[in-house]
């Protein structure tokens, strides 16, 4: 379930949420005021949630790293830009080094927003990569078919986060 802050989590905990998500979105709109736009960063949603080896500590079972530059957009909104796979690989393998050091049950999902960009064969092709570094998900952005989705998770034989929202790129699957 997608919350926006703690209090949100704790409300969606009580209600019988299995698992939480807590998105750039969420913490641009309901932390800061603003629409996700490339107006927050990552040391708006680390004051909300702290670094790797914190949210170990403080309880979190897992986190998504992207693949899009510092002054990230929505992955829903048109002109992203993304990093080189090698610089997003570096960020991964320190995620699972601080990982392996604290918590090996701790799951690191990789977002690949490559697909609205550079198409489904280069965000496949970046989520491979992502595997190979330790991701133990994938969270494929904005992807626009369910055969594509199909596609993925054969290709990458992770478990693939579905981002469904609305007025989102995805439509839903059901």
């Amino acid at each position: 379930m997608g919350v926006i802050n703690a209090y949100s989590a704790l409300q969606a905990t009580k209600a019988g949420a299995k698992a939480l998500y807590l998105s750039g979105a969420g913490v641009a709109n309901a932390s800061i005021g603003v629409p996700d736009l490339a107006i927050t960063n990552l040391e708006d949603v680390l004051i909300d949630v702290r670094t790797i080896k914190e949210m170990i500590r403080a309880g979190v079972a897992a986190v998504h790293i992207e693949d899009q530059v510092i002054q990230k957009r929505c992955g829903h909104r048109p002109n992203k830009e993304l990093v080189s796979i090698d610089e997003m690989c570096d960020r991964l393998k320190v995620a699972v080094d601080a990982r392996n050091e604290f918590d090996k049950d701790f799951v690191i999902m990789a977002r690949t927003d490559a697909h609205a960009s550079e198409g489904q064969s280069a965000a496949v092709n970046r989520a491979l990569a992502y595997v190979d570094c330790g991701a133990d998900m994938i969270f494929a952005e904005a992807i626009h078919t369910l055969e594509e989705y199909v596609e993925s998770v054969k290709q990458v034989n992770v478990s693939v986060l579905a981002n469904i929202t609305e007025f989102g790129k995805t439509p839903y699957l059901v």
